[in-house]
This record gives C-alpha cells, structure tokens and sequence, in this order.
C-alpha cells in the first residue's frame, strides 16, 4: 500500500506564510524596538525612534555617582537626577538606539526581554543651578563627612593606644561640582554620559611618622607607669599610682599635660585631709606645682608637702579689705600686686566684718545657701566669722552689673565681699589656707 504524501503545495503554502510574517517583523522592527524592550528603565516595546526620542525628551538625565560611605570604607552609589530647570536645560538622544538590537532575531524577543541605556545626552547647563542640584548628595551631608585623621596617640578609659591613620569621608563641594562638571561636558561633547567615581578625590589622612610616635609612646607609657610619693610628714606618706595618677593627666597633640581642675581637687583633698589647724596647714600652692611637676616625670618621684605654721601672726601675703574705698588690695611680701572694687555689706546687713582673719575655706563652683537665697559661684574662699556664727567670704557675683563706689550702701552683699569674676579668680589663684585678711573701715 502507498504512504501519503503531504501535498508539495501545503508545504510551499507554510513557508510562504511564515517568511511573509518573518519579514514584516523584519521590515517592522527594523524601525520599531522589539517586544519585551526598556530603555533606562522604562517600557519602549513596539515604539518607534520618533515616540522613543519623544518619551526621552520628558526623562531626567540620570547621572550614577559613586561616594564613599561615611565610615570610609564601603561604597556608596546615587542617582543624581537632572531635571529640567531654569538653567538646566538636558535630554538623552535617541539616534543610534536601534543598533542595540538585531532585527533578524526578532522573533526571539517573545521569549527574552532586553534592557537597554541611553547614554548620549545634548543641551546646556548653569554651574551655579548644578551646584544647587548637588547639595543633596550623600556625601555633602555633615552627618556622613568623617575629617581625615593621621595616626596619633589617643588616652581612653586610662589606657594608651596608638590609632592608625584613617582617610575618614570627606571631599569638597567644591570637587564634587568640578568632577560632574566635567563629566557633563565630556558627554555635551559627544562622549557616552557614564557613572562618575568620586572616591579617589576624598581628601587623604596626613603624613605621620610610625616610628616618631612609637617613641612618644613609650616615653607617656612611662610617665604613666611610674609612682609618686607624697611625704605628708615626717612618718607619714601617700602613694600616688595607676588610675589615681591617670586621672590627673590629659592627652594634647600626643603630649601629656596636667589637668588643673583634677590637680585642684587632688591638692584640696591633701590640705584638707592632713592639715592640723588654720595655724599649721599644707600650703596649697607650692604643692601644686610640685605635684605638677612629678606627674610629667617619667620616673619615681618624691614630692615633699610644705608646712606653714603659727598663721596667726601677720603673714607675707596679705588682703585687705577697706570699706570706705569698697577697694580689696592684695599684697606679696609688702608689695601690691593687685586691687579690685568690691561690694560688702553694710550696718543694714547686720554683719560688718572688720578684724583680722585668715582664709579657711577655697572651692571651686560652690553654691551658697541661706534661708532667703541659693546662688551658684564660680570662687569661694571663705573665712570664720564667729560674732554670729556667719561664714563669710570672696566670691564672685555675676548677678551684679558693677562694683565699687556707694554700690554697698544701696545694695549691700549679705555680707560677704562681692568681686568682678576676672579678680576673684586671680585671687583665687594667689592664696592659699592661712593667707591673712585684715578688713577695716
């Protein structure tokens, strides 16, 4: 029996039929973008150059910029959109778009999609709108710029370490606008518009020298190893080391410096734990400096405290109070080495202070307290009143506006003595427990 034979005229008729569809795909998307097509992003299947250029013209021109982050390390990549403006004025052109696909594949496009960039763009632009166009970029932000940092020495949590140089994230507005200037006019020029890498333009951490500060290491290494003793007296002494000493110094351009309030408030507590009486005290002054002196040392040292005895006989440095003048003249061995206007109290106040006395009390921001008033001051030294039970002292009022002349009659202290802040702290500075003060008319 024979087989049958498909008619050779079916088989022309197919192939007739799918080179007539094969060819009008061809003529068609020769012209057209093929199906399943994006173009930056957006759905251009079927579009012609005309539509496309059309829908190009209502895009921003989109600019990739690669930061760093604001640790310095890992990479940050933003679109920078430029929309049209008054003084930006930018499309994307569409011309030679079409060369990105092949129309004799067309056919193929129904099972793969294809993504295509426009990356030709024309116009103009202003410098200073571009400027403004920029600000919002990650890495002009304050909060994301981390100021380079060259390797140096830091002192936390009492411990030494040495910090490694860092770049840190930050670079110029100024170098962010010449980077995408000049990348704009590569591609208004005819270049392909492409991402612009801002992160080899961060500025650098500076130069140092590992070696030189490997040696300052170990030099504050020592300083802060060593033992200081105090020799209260003649069978008595005080160790200070470890945290204690540390505690007392502070870390400047890898230099060690003294803390003055810390060595203040360390020197206070030595007065006023060891001191015998306002007649045999630790002079407060001389200690300081000693003590300013071996905290710096890089090796054990003796500190011997100074002892002053019998104050109750007039003394080398003297106050003197007058209230008629409302003027306090401070003396050195008999010279004067400052005056200041004051304000006292007056017979109103009910305490009139005139006498000889001697400075018992010195704080730094003390607050004082009555039943009519509490006022913060920056300096006290205080010395007993006994008619009374008063204490009263120099101080500071920043509450007052002037000192000096008929202030005291009109509006007397509570009968302390009131001075200018600037003066207080100088006096502050001169005395120390046991100074004499000798107020009078």
């Amino acid at each position: 029996m024979k087989k049958k034979q498909i008619p050779v005229l079916i088989i022309l008729s197919i192939v007739t039929f799918l080179a007539v569809i094969y060819l009008t795909g061809l003529l068609y998307f020769s012209s057209h973008f093929l199906p399943g097509t994006t173009l930056n992003g957006t759905e251009v299947s079927f579009m012609n150059r005309e539509e496309t250029q059309d829908l190009l013209d209502l895009m921003p021109v989109k600019l990739v910029v690669d930061e760093k982050d604001k640790d310095g390390n890992d990479t940050i990549s933003e679109e920078l959109e430029l929309h049209d403006m008054d003084g930006i004025d930018l499309h994307y052109v569409a011309q030679k778009i079409d060369h990105y696909q092949d129309a004799a594949t067309w056919f193929l496009s129904l099972l793969n999609q294809k993504q295509l960039l426009c990356d030709k763009c024309e116009g103009s632009y202003s410098k200073d709108v571009l400027e403004k166009s920029i600000s919002h970029l990650y890495c002009l932000q304050e909060e994301n710029q981390r100021v380079p940092e060259a390797a140096h020495i830091a002192f936390e949590e009492n411990e030494l370490k040495i910090i490694d140089a860092s770049d840190g994230s930050l670079i110029s507005k100024e170098k962010v606008l010449q980077l995408i200037s000049e990348a704009l006019d590569k591609a208004l020029s005819g270049e392909t518009l492409s991402a612009i890498d801002l992160r080899s333009s961060y500025e650098k951490s500076p130069d140092s020298n590992r070696n030189e500060l490997e040696s300052q290491f170990s030099v504050l290494q020592k300083i802060l190893n060593k033992k200081i003793t105090i020799s209260i007296s003649e069978n008595k002494t005080e160790s200070l080391e470890g945290n204690p000493l540390k505690e007392l110094l502070a870390l400047k351009d890898n230099t060690f410096i003294v803390d003055d309030t810390k060595l203040e408030s360390y020197a206070n507590r030595i007065v006023d734990q060891y001191s015998i009486s306002s007649s045999e005290y630790i002079k407060k002054g001389p200690l300081k400096d000693a003590l300013r002196k071996a905290l710096l040392s890089e090796t054990d040292t003796s500190v011997e405290c100074g002892w002053a005895k019998e104050a109750g006989t007039r003394s080398s440095n003297l106050i003197e109070v007058s209230y008629s003048e409302q003027m306090l003249y401070y003396y050195e061995n008999g010279e004067l080495i400052f005056s200041s206007p004051v304000v006292t109290g007056n017979e109103d106040t009910e305490i009139i202070a005139y006498g000889t006395y001697y400075v018992q009390h010195m704080k730094r921001n003390a607050t004082l307290v009555s039943s009519t008033y509490e006022e913060h001051v920056d300096y006290w030294i205080g010395f007993d009143f006994e008619s009374g039970g008063h204490i009263l002292g120099f101080h500071d009022a920043q509450w007052r506006d002037a000192f000096g002349g008929d202030i005291w009659r009109t509006d007397p202290s509570h009968g302390c003595v009131n001075m200018p802040t600037d003066k207080v702290a100088m006096l502050y500075e001169a005395v120390d427990i046991g100074t004499e003060i000798h107020i009078h008319e």
